[in-house]
């Protein structure tokens, strides 16, 4: 007959089987954030038991964000439950590099190394309360990985017009949507609007009919056709109004970083971009020039300024390239272009120019 004390090891130990079995079956119906978070649990917060393990990861969001090699999470991740909230904020630093490791470890498969909390873009910067003019993703929270210096309120210059130095060392990612076209964008400094698919994909004729963008429509070929696109970020349209087969889009951005993610993402499309600082219309040093360099394969022209003295400028480029297609005109057959409308598309902010002889 056993001992009495060995009864109650070995009610022990089968607790202990239990109690293992049961996390495992537990991680697997777990996907890798809840995975990567009882990992967490399971080694720093010993004094928590399994149901409370199985409560809080049962709280987390079932959706998040990879563009390897980055993890977006969902803004409310570590808030939407009281109890895993009040845990995360206790965390000691080190504790929470421990947590975001682990997270990290458990997206190692899909390649992700950077990990941040999302957020929508805000209207307003920091507390200021100033206009956030050019879309930064003030929000973002970097937890895991290094996104580069973290911008501030007091260097909104800095943000507008980003040293080489200060792009070398930013993170940089990259997402390929539809029809395989290629944005890059740095997180912690520029916006991606994942929800723009649906108009990007109406743009290329994939989804219903894009009013407008047919040689039919037009009167004219395509290709003979450019656009200005007044707001252009990283690329959103310019790339798919490209990609449908438009001659070259006139885009106009403010924001420093987004033109460096437009110029890289027309070099990983293939197709090249030329770009001029706008100031004022009092400084247009190396326009002349840009124009006169100008060839069919230059598919963007990028202006790193306020869109406000678009129609100004847009007037002098369209009086320069006359004289500089008339030029050219007797070398190479190259045609004009000339206004077909001044009116802004309030959705997504382009005007239509076409192509015709002098």
């Amino acid at each position: 007959m056993e001992k009495p004390e060995n009864l109650g090891k070995e009610r022990v130990s089968f607790e202990n089987l239990e109690s293992r079995r049961a996390q495992r079956k537990l991680r697997i119906r777990m996907n890798p954030l809840q995975r990567g978070i009882e990992k967490f649990l399971s080694s720093y917060t010993p004094h928590l038991d399994l149901s409370e393990c199985k409560d809080l990861i049962s709280s987390l969001p079932k959706r998040y964000t990879i563009y390897p090699p980055l993890l977006l999470l969902p803004q409310n991740t570590f808030t939407a439950n009281a109890q895993l909230e009040k845990l995360i904020s206790s965390l000691s630093p080190e504790q929470s590099k421990a947590l975001y490791t682990c997270i990290a470890t458990a997206f190692s498969s899909q390649g992700v190394t950077h990990i941040a909390i999302n957020a929508p873009i805000a209207l307003t910067t920091g507390g200021s309360g100033n206009e956030n003019r050019m879309r930064s993703p003030t929000g973002l929270i970097p937890l895991h990985g290094d996104f580069g210096p973290l911008p501030s309120d007091s260097e909104a210059e800095r943000e507008e017009n980003p040293t080489i130095s200060d792009m070398q060392s930013a993170f940089w990612v990259r997402a390929v949507q539809n029809s395989g076209i290629v944005q890059i964008w740095a997180p912690l400094y520029s916006m991606f609007s994942r929800g723009n698919i649906i108009e990007k994909a109406r743009v290329l004729g994939t989804a219903s009919k894009f009013e407008g963008l047919t040689d039919v429509d037009l009167g004219q070929k395509l290709e003979d056709v450019a656009v200005v696109d007044m707001y252009a970020g990283i690329g959103y349209f310019v790339f798919s109004y490209l990609k449908r087969g438009v001659g070259r889009v006139w885009a106009w951005e403010l924001n420093g970083w987004s033109i460096e993610g437009l110029e890289r993402g027309c070099q990983a499309n293939g197709w090249k971009v030329k770009s001029i600082r706008i100031d004022s219309l009092d400084q247009l040093n190396g326009l002349e020039e840009l124009i006169e360099g100008l060839s069919d394969e230059d598919r963007v022209v990028a202006f790193h300024g306020d869109n406000r003295f678009a129609v100004d400028l847009l007037s002098q480029v369209l009086g320069r390239e006359r004289s500089v297609c008339w030029t050219r005109k007797t070398k190479g057959g190259f045609m004009c272009m000339k206004m077909l409308a001044l009116t802004v598309s309030t959705n997504i902010g382009t005007l239509l120019f076409a192509k015709s002889s002098p």
